[in-house]
């Protein structure tokens, strides 16, 4: 994304924990943020949270502004794309990537 933040990744981290976000949105955002992991049953297995409680911390964090998820056409199927933030501002990791897991 452009027109956006540009922070190390450690900065984003504090930022959270400065703005008392609680534990485990931070770590639902960093999982959805850094590993490309959105899917419920992948959270409930990294996490420990119920898929109940994942539905409305990811319902709660893009509008606390800490991720990004813009809308996706064309394709198939609707993929989900998440992007770090701070208050709504898209964020760019200086020192980190996103790596999706499945692929290591």
């Amino acid at each position: 994304m452009s027109n956006g933040l540009r922070m190390p990744f450690a900065e984003w981290l504090h930022k959270m924990s400065a703005a008392k976000l609680s534990p485990a949105k931070r770590v639902v955002a960093v999982y959805a943020a850094a590993f490309d992991i959105t899917g419920n049953s992948e959270l409930e297995f990294l996490t420990g949270l119920s898929a109940r409680t994942l539905d409305g911390l990811k319902q709660d964090l893009p509008k606390e502004g800490w991720i990004v998820i813009p809308p996706i056409r064309g394709g198939r199927g609707h993929g989900i794309k998440v992007y770090p933030a701070f208050q709504e501002t898209p964020v760019t990791f200086t020192d980190l990537s996103p790596k999706n897991p499945r692929r290591v």
